[in-house]
């Protein structure tokens, strides 16, 4: 059974591979070199998180989105982290998230960041990071709008009980 599902795995790599293969160079066009040239759009999230006790359990999710568009570009980077821990416990957390739109408009940076622990008897940490940023202009290029936002936030709670 195992070595079935290795030879799937491998097939589909080297398929994969196979498709991906361009055969020599492509010749783009003026607006095509223009789209791959002047925009950018970049999300980034870089995360470390610890949790050690009993039923020590720790849940993340990442999600990154960065698109280009002839007349804009948006990037969006979003964190949700959950650890809990009981006994002795030790919970850590450092969260690093942003988003960056360039070149279709004045240059957008949306940047959070969070951090957080907790330690006792019963422990628990939560963030949220969300990082949003839009570059785009006019038809004519001689308009443009941006936007940058971020929000960030971290919840950390520890209880400790002593027995008499």
């Amino acid at each position: 059974m195992k070595k079935a599902f290795a030879m799937l795995a491998a097939v589909s790599i080297l398929s994969s591979v196979a498709a991906a293969h361009a055969g020599g160079p492509m010749q783009l066009s003026d607006r095509q070199m223009d789209a791959v040239t002047a925009g950018s759009a970049e999300a980034i999230v870089a995360f470390q998180t610890s949790a050690a006790g009993q039923h020590a359990a720790i849940r993340t999710s990442v999600a990154n989105i960065g698109a280009e568009f002839p007349y804009g570009s948006v990037a969006q980077s979003r964190t949700v982290l959950f650890g809990k821990a009981t006994g002795n416990t030790a919970i850590a957390t450092n969260t690093f998230g942003q988003s960056s739109a360039d070149g279709h408009g004045p240059p957008q940076v949306a940047t959070a960041s969070t951090a957080g622990s907790a330690n006792g008897g019963e422990a628990m940490v939560s963030s949220v990071g969300v990082t949003t940023a839009i570059s785009a202009s006019g038809r004519s290029g001689r308009s443009s709008i941006g936007l940058a936002e971020s929000l960030a936030q971290v919840t950390a709670f520890s209880a400790s009980a002593r027995s008499h």
